[in-house]
């Protein structure tokens, strides 16, 4: 099962904004389990997202998304080594995933953390 095939079992097929997207898989398979999973601290978050809210940048590296979605890539060189996060999709029933399906999952939880603690709400 993938993403998709997650979100229509469990009636959310037609949600089509990328961000919301990602935040009903994590709130699916364990939204604190998933934010567990961010490489990253609140304060830290908080400081790449007033920089970018997409956390791109060298206050939160790309190759620590990376990780924390199970897997290790190098320029065009990309490889699955799972992940406390690739456990969670395992228990979820999760077995088609691909390393943006994780960074974009973390990145979604990470705003809304971020937010949340700012008071916005999302």
């Amino acid at each position: 099962m993938n993403f998709k095939e997650l979100l229509k079992q469990n009636g959310f097929e037609n949600i089509t904004e990328h961000n919301e997207k990602y935040l009903k898989v994590a709130e699916i398979i364990g939204f604190d389990e998933v934010a567990n999973c961010i490489p990253f601290e609140l304060k830290t978050l908080k400081w790449s997202f007033a920089k970018d809210e997409h956390f791109n940048g060298n206050i939160t590296p790309m190759s620590q998304w990376d990780l924390a979605s199970g897997f290790y890539s190098k320029g065009a060189v990309c490889g699955f080594i799972g992940s406390q996060l690739t456990r969670l999709y395992h228990k979820a029933g999760i077995n088609c995933f691909s390393n943006s399906d994780g960074v974009c999952l973390l990145k979604a939880v990470a705003r809304k953390l971020v937010l949340d603690s700012l008071g916005v709400s999302c």
